[in-house]
C-alpha cells in the first residue's frame, strides 16, 4: 500500500508541474540562437521580444485547442481563466515597466523584455500541459 501511495503522489506532482519537462522548446532554442548571433543589448532585447510574441502565440494556440476539447462548463472556466490571465498579464507588465524604469543602464532593457516573456511562456506551458493531459492520458 505504501508504494502505491508513493506512485500516486509522484504522478500527481508530475502532472501538476509542467516545468519539469527536460525538452528544449523550439522558442527557447530560437531565442538562444538569436542572442548568440547578435549579443548586443538591442539584439538581445529584440530577440526576447520576438520570443515573447511567439510564446503569446502558443497561448492562443493551446487556448484554441482546449476550447475544442472541453465541455461547456470547462470552456466557460477556461474563458474566465483566460480573461483573468490577460488582466494579470497587463497589470504585471505595467509593474515590470515601472520597476525597470527606475534602473539605469541598457542591460535592464533586456531584463525587462525577459520578464515580459516569462509571463506568456508560463501561461503557454500551462495550457499545453492541460491539453496534453486531456489528449495523452
Amino acid at each position: 500500500m505504501r508504494s502505491c501511495s508513493g506512485i500516486v503522489c509522484a504522478l500527481c506532482l508530475l502532472t501538476a508541474i509542467p516545468a519539469f519537462s527536460q525538452e528544449r522548446h523550439p522558442i527557447d532554442a530560437a531565442l538562444e540562437k538569436s542572442i548568440k548571433e547578435d549579443w548586443t543589448t538591442a539584439g538581445m532585447a529584440n530577440a526576447t521580444k520576438e520570443a515573447e510574441a511567439a510564446w503569446h502565440e502558443e497561448v492562443r494556440k493551446y487556448y484554441g485547442k482546449l476550447m475544442l476539447l472541453l465541455d461547456t462548463d470547462g470552456r466557460e472556466m477556461l474563458e474566465k481563466s483566460q480573461e483573468d490571465w490577460e488582466a494579470y498579464r497587463a497589470s504585471e507588465q505595467d509593474l515590470i515597466a515601472s520597476v525597470f524604469s527606475k534602473m539605469s543602464g541598457t542591460m535592464w532593457i533586456t531584463a525587462r523584455a525577459a520578464n515580459f516573456m516569462e509571463i506568456s511562456k508560463s501561461r503557454a506551458l500551462n495550457l499545453k500541459h492541460y491539453y496534453e493531459l486531456l489528449t495523452e492520458w
